[in-house]
């Protein structure tokens, strides 16, 4: 990869932080700097990382976003090479500017729909209730065949998510108004795990976008959803109307967005007890995180949290 690199020019490989997928390094060359992007690759990962990354980038570079570069990539080596972006973490202060960045990158990447075609969908894209409960119960029997080696979590499973899980289907049930299919409802084309914690504000102000490995066709619902649950960088509720607003190609988004909250909060929590499974530990572990029996505590108790927050949709 190294070699790679220096081959377009760039040398000098400092490893920064990543996400839990990937592996980021700053490179130095002659134009400036760039960062290379490694992603992770496991038998039993059937998603494509790069390859999505790839068609988003290709995609957006046509539009006016605010999202790094795509300078360069190599399928083979699993690697992309990103113009660098200078800044600054987005702060914990997240106001009407921050949800105005969110919403115009979404509309940038949406309006008009992009010509180009988006052959595929975005990771774990679900179009009924149906669908996302069955999604969701394959990960909780992941968490149930090794809670076995962490009875703590074992109870959590039992006494919290359960519980929870169940009042969340009986909500949706009732509410005929939930359904993707039940109004002739559009995609959105979602950059996938978006939100202000994949983000850098920089120097002018300018908020960036970047890491699109999940990106495709999606319910815009999840998509809305996951920017205001994100454990990293949550959203306070009374920005909500405020943002589906701003997305008016989606004009019964509020009222739908409000109804799913709790189950994308169920999901989120399983997502949280990942370093239980093996395949996310694993996926962890690329990236250079913890995984051990304190990770998964502490992990619970983000689980429980981000239940607890979106518990006042379910009425």
């Amino acid at each position: 990869m190294a070699a790679w690199a220096e081959s377009k020019g760039y040398s000098k490989p400092e490893r920064v932080s990543g996400g839990r997928n990937n592996r980021i390094f700053k490179l130095r060359g002659q134009s400036g700097s760039a960062a290379l992007k490694v992603y992770y690759r496991g038998y039993e990962d059937r998603r494509d990382r790069f390859a999505a990354e790839r068609a988003f980038y290709e995609i957006v570079a046509k539009r006016d976003v605010a999202a790094p570069h795509l300078l360069d990539c190599d399928h083979q080596l699993g690697v992309s090479l990103l113009s660098w972006i200078e800044g600054e973490p987005v702060g914990e202060s997240i106001g009407d500017k921050e949800i105005a960045a969110v919403a115009g990158f979404l509309a940038g990447v949406n309006e008009p729909i992009p010509a180009e075609g988006v052959p595929f969908m975005a990771s774990e894209a679900c179009f009924s209730t149906a669908e996302h409960f069955q999604l969701l119960e394959r990960r909780i029997a992941k968490l149930q065949n090794t809670a076995s080696q962490a009875p703590v979590l074992t109870h959590f499973l039992d006494s919290s998510l359960a519980p929870f899980v169940t009042r969340v289907r009986q909500s949706l049930a009732a509410n005929s108004k939930a359904e993707f299919r039940s109004m002739d409802r559009r995609h959105i084309f979602s950059p996938g795990d978006f939100g202000l914690h994949n983000a850098i504000r920089g120097a002018d102000g300018t908020i960036v976008f970047f890491d699109f490995e999940y990106s495709g066709w999606d319910d815009p619902v999840k998509t809305v959803a996951d920017i205001f649950l994100q454990p990293e960088k949550p959203v306070d509720w009374k920005l909500l109307p405020g943002l589906c607003a701003e997305l008016r190609a989606w004009p019964d988004l509020h009222d739908r967005v409000r109804a799913w909250l709790p189950f994308f909060a169920a999901k989120w929590a399983v997502i949280l007890l990942g370093p239980a499974a093996n395949d996310a530990a694993k996926r962890r572990r690329f990236a250079g995180e913890e995984t051990g029996a304190g990770a998964i505590e502490r992990q619970i108790t983000k689980a429980g949290s981000v239940m607890e927050r979106a518990g006042e949709f379910l009425g």
